[in-house]
């Protein structure tokens, strides 16, 4: 005689058992130490926020921010010249849709929910935030170019896919471009680095020294591995010795003490000076980055590299190729 057994509960299991409700019991209430912690931890914090709160709608002077906001983003630059700025923030946000919208054409969904989310929360910062209209309908409008042109770049991608071997070169031109503009020249009315600041001058100082830094970070990661004993100590002693450096010292050293060595007539530009500082701190460093990665590769890749007779340059793209 079969044995008939009565089906599973399929029931789920009590909400005090999975959940957020028992990450909250387990990690925050988890016997009396951790709830005496918790309501310690909570009670301060809620004095905080409730400070934070009352000083940000009664004891802040917020009138500080939007009569400062050109100084923080553009530094000294000419107010009847702040055009060429905006101009360029539209040209960048322009090709960087383009660029995400080619890149990503191949991909079932290009905004995702974590990208609306981001969208969102920029928009709503742009509205709050204490400055004037003006500069709120140029962010909120960049946005909205960013994803305009990724609508158009991922359509045109798809129609022609071999465009987006063209970025590259696109972004370069584009830096050319961004450069005349801030410098003016060529039928534009020349403005002396010595006015630029703020945000424009930290974000040209940093695209072009970690561009420039690259290539020289990498011979100096193949030099430290160098079987010859010259160049290899010389690039120990360099990547040493920077890194052992503080910046500001660097830049001290660049902006003050590099004219000393030059002879009298020859000033460098002192934005020159924050680059060549800039590039060797950070070359320094990115050296390191990519000697950690040349070691990492097995022996048997580059055995196998020498087998096939390779040239130093092909190996070493070769063994990048066969890391990824």
């Amino acid at each position: 005689m079969a044995t008939t057994f009565p089906p599973a509960s399929s029931s789920p299991p009590p909400a005090a058992s999975v959940g957020a409700i028992a990450w909250v019991r387990k990690n925050f209430f988890g016997g009396w130490f951790n709830t005496l912690l918790t309501l310690i931890v909570g009670f301060i914090l809620l004095r905080t926020l409730i400070g934070f709160v009352t000083w940000a709608f009664s004891g802040a002077q917020w009138q500080v921010i939007p009569v400062n906001l050109p100084l923080y983003f553009a530094g000294r630059y000419p107010a009847d010249q702040r055009w060429r700025l905006w101009l360029i923030v539209t040209l960048i946000s322009a090709l960087l849709g383009l660029s995400w919208g080619m890149i990503g054409r191949n991909s079932a969904k290009l905004f995702t929910r974590p990208v609306l989310i981001g969208a969102a929360i920029v928009a709503v910062l742009a509205v709050i935030e204490p400055a004037p209209v003006f500069y709120k309908i140029l962010i909120i409008g960049a946005e909205a170019l960013v994803f305009a042109g990724a609508w158009i770049g991922r359509s045109v991608g798809r129609a022609k896919p071999k465009l987006a071997n063209w970025l590259p070169l696109v972004w370069v031109t584009l830096f050319f471009v961004s450069l005349w503009l801030m410098l003016g020249g060529l039928g534009l009315e020349r403005v002396q680095t010595n006015l630029w600041g703020g945000l424009m001058l930290t974000i040209f100082l940093s695209v072009v020294s970690i561009v420039l830094s690259f290539p020289f970070g990498v011979l100096l990661a193949l030099g430290r591995q160098s079987s010859l004993p010259g160049i290899r100590w010389l690039a120990t002693f360099f990547i040493e010795v920077i890194r052992g450096v503080p910046l500001i010292s660097l830049l001290f050293i660049g902006a003050y003490l590099f004219p000393l060595f030059l002879p009298g007539n020859a000033r460098p530009d002192l934005v020159l000076r924050a680059i060549v500082g800039l590039t060797l701190f950070t070359a320094a460093y990115l050296a390191e980055t990519v000697r950690g990665g040349l070691q990492s590769i097995p022996r048997g890749q580059t055995e196998a590299a020498n087998a096939l007779g390779l040239s130093a340059p092909s190996r070493s793209v070769w063994l990048c190729c066969r890391r990824r």
